[in-house]
């Protein structure tokens, strides 16, 4: 049965605290400095918990919080002039589908952690937002799209280019000897 109203606010916080590490870990990929993170993630609770009114039940909770996130996010990237769009993006990387081997994802298999932690600080944020969101944080692309107000043929392709230019820097890597 779905609710009419907003979700009683103890369920709601309960809900809440459900997602903080979700939230924690995608904030932390993104600023890349654990206080940083506490305070987008802070920041991001304090918005859901004032438009708790808004929430409808059978609204995916954890989409509608990394929507969250991502406004608060580029919010602090455009207070500190480093503001960068998908859209921006996307006019950057247009020419990664017609670059031979391009469809060619697949990674060698001793990469290390570190190896991945470098190629993705590499990408620009709108990018590595998005591979966050799918690959590590596991929204489906009817989420993602939720989250960045795009249809879904537009992440789908957006999530193509941005595992294209990430596996290319990953295949540079060597097997260390």
């Amino acid at each position: 049965m779905t609710q009419i109203g907003p979700i009683p606010r103890d369920e709601f916080n309960t809900r809440l605290v459900e997602y903080m590490q979700p939230l924690y870990n995608l904030a932390l990929w993104l600023c890349k400095d654990g206080h940083q993170a506490s305070d987008l993630v802070q920041e991001t609770l304090l918005r859901a918990i004032r438009a708790r009114e808004s929430f409808r039940e059978g609204t995916n909770l954890k989409a509608w919080l990394f929507t969250i996130l991502r406004n608060c996010f580029f919010n602090v990237l455009k207070r500190q002039g480093k503001e960068e769009s998908l859209d921006a993006d996307v006019g950057r990387s247009a020419a990664v589908e017609a670059e031979p081997g391009a469809g060619n994802t697949e990674l060698p298999p001793f990469l290390m952690r570190s190896d991945i932690d470098r190629a993705l600080e590499k990408l620009p944020d709108g990018w590595r937002f998005l591979i966050l969101m799918v690959d590590m944080e596991g929204l489906s692309l009817a989420e993602a799209a939720a989250v960045l107000g795009v249809p879904v043929g537009t992440v789908k392709s957006r999530l193509f280019r941005a595992r294209v230019i990430l596996s290319r820097q990953l295949r540079d890597y060597q097997v260390p000897e």
